[in-house]
C-alpha cells in the first residue's frame, strides 16, 4: 500500500490496488449529491399536494438517498458517480446490504450532526480513508480504476499478433479476474515468497479445472501457462 493506493486481498487472497479517494474528491461528490437533492426536492415542493405530504416525502428522499443508491447502484451515489469513486468492503468487493446500512446510520454522527467535521478529521487521520461509519462497516471509498486493470490493457498490443491461441473458452472470465492473475504473476515476479507461490498454485489448479489443459510441475513453466492464458485471453476477447 502507497500513500495514494489502497491494497486490499480478495477472497482468492489476491492483492488489488485501488487509487485513494481523497477528501477533496469526497466533498466534490458530497457537494454534487447534495445539488441534485436540493432540486429534487424543490421539484417535490412544487408539485406535490399537500404541506405534510411535500415534507414526508421530501425527508423520505433526503435520507434513503445515498443508501438507496449504494445499495442499488454499485457502491455509488449521482455524486460519486461523477466523481469517479465508490464504496467497496476492506477486501476490495461490493459491500454487504448490512455494511452498507451500517454507514448510512453513522451518516448521521459523521455527517449531519457535525457538519461533516468529524468525517473530515477521520478520513484525514485514518491511513484508509475511513470516516466513523467507514470503520463501523469495514467499508471505504475509492477511485473506481483498479491499478492494477490498466496492466492489462497493455497486453490488447497482442491483438496485432497473428498466431493461434492455445487455450479456448477463455470467455468464462472477467478482465478483472485476469488483471487479479496479471497482479500475481507480477508480485510472485518482484516476491518469490512461499505465501505468494501458495497463492498462485490455487490459482493454477484453478485454471487447470477450468480449461483442462496438461499441468506442469515445475513453477516457471507453470508461470508461463498462466501468462499463455493471459495472452490469449486478450486476444480472444478483444
Amino acid at each position: 500500500m502507497t500513500e495514494d493506493s489502497l491494497e486490499f486481498k480478495t477472497a482468492n487472497n489476491i492483492s488489488i490496488s485501488y487509487p485513494k479517494a481523497g477528501l477533496g474528491t469526497r466533498m466534490g461528490a458530497y457537494l454534487i449529491d447534495f445539488a441534485i437533492l436540493y432540486f429534487v426536492v424543490m421539484i417535490i415542493v412544487i408539485f406535490s399536494m399537500g404541506e405534510s405530504i411535500s415534507y414526508l416525502l421530501s425527508m423520505i428522499v433526503f435520507t434513503s438517498w445515498h443508501f438507496l443508491f449504494e445499495v442499488f447502484n454499485k457502491g455509488q451515489s449521482p455524486g460519486k458517480m461523477a466523481m469517479k469513486i465508490k464504496v467497496v468492503s476492506l477486501d476490495g468487493s461490493s459491500p454487504s446490504l448490512k455494511s452498507l446500512f451500517i454507514r448510512w446510520l453513522f451518516r448521521v454522527i459523521d455527517i449531519s450532526m457535525t457538519l461533516g467535521s468529524l468525517a473530515m478529521i477521520s478520513i484525514h487521520g485514518s491511513s484508509l480513508g475511513q470516516r466513523l461509519g467507514d470503520q463501523l462497516a469495514n467499508t471505504t471509498v475509492v477511485k473506481t480504476k483498479v491499478k492494477y486493470m490498466t496492466d492489462l490493457k497493455v497486453l490488447e498490443k497482442l491483438n496485432a499478433i497473428s498466431r493461434n491461441v492455445t487455450y479456448s473458452n477463455l470467455n468464462i472470465y472477467d478482465d478483472e479476474l485476469m488483471s487479479n492473475i496479471k497482479a500475481l504473476l507480477e508480485r510472485l515476479q518482484l516476491w518469490r515468497t512461499e505465501e505468494n507461490v501458495a497463492v498462485f498454485r490455487k490459482v493454477y489448479a484453478s485454471l487447470e479445472r477450468d480449461l483442462h489443459f496438461k499441468p506442469e510441475t515445475i513453477l516457471d513453466r507453470q508461470i508461463a501457462q498462466v501468462k499463455t492464458i493471459l495472452e490469449d485471453y486478450i486476444i480472444t476477447t478483444r
